[in-house]
């Protein structure tokens, strides 16, 4: 069987071939990195102009709940505290570099691993909620049940119109049903 013998031009190429794709993936790194970087700069304003509009909106309904004798004291003042510190964070998202923010969460996450374990759960499934909430509006929108169990919604266009059940009225529609009515009907 004949052996196959590097020569010095084959071993040059190949260094040469690698330090190419080295310095190539290098490059694709970095760019990655900056595209990234980026977005999360778009992002973070746009958190920012979120958070800074819900707390203008709670300083509104704080204002309105201070006006109203029946509401306590105690609520507006929640409400109101609530807008501060939302319109504090906002300010802060802001005013800080998206590798300050990164830099943050991390020590937090280091310090607090459990805390940070239970805000990522909490954020995900919130964010899975209206996601889902999401697709549901859009599917009901083009006429399509996702059949999540979010419950029925009759827009009286469909074949069992009139018919809408929410979740947990299987024991109400029965008795109905046998009576002659739908459980969406009214009298």
């Amino acid at each position: 069987m004949p052996t196959q013998q590097t020569t010095p031009d084959t071993e040059s190429t190949a260094s040469g071939v690698r330090e190419e794709f080295g310095r190539d993936a290098e490059r694709l790194k970095e760019t990655a990195a900056d595209r990234a970087r980026q977005e999360a700069e778009k992002g973070k304003g746009q958190a920012a102009r979120t958070a800074q509009s819900a707390s203008s909106a709670l300083r509104s309904a704080a204002g309105e709940l201070e006006n109203d004798d029946s509401v306590p004291d105690w609520l507006a003042s929640a409400v109101r505290q609530a807008a501060d510190k939302l319109g504090q964070l906002a300010g802060q998202v802001d005013n800080r570099s998206v590798d300050d923010i990164q830099q943050q969460v991390v020590q937090f996450a280091r310090g607090n691993p459990a805390t940070f374990l239970a805000a990522s759960a909490a954020a995900g499934f919130a964010a899975a909620r209206v996601l889902r909430a999401g697709a549901d509006h859009r599917s009901h929108e083009a006429g399509q049940d996702t059949g999540t169990g979010y419950g029925g919604y009759d827009d009286g266009r469909g074949p069992n119109a009139g018919e809408f059940e929410a979740p947990g009225d299987r024991a109400t529609a029965a008795p109905m049903a046998s009576a002659g009515m739908s459980a969406g009907a009214t009298s």
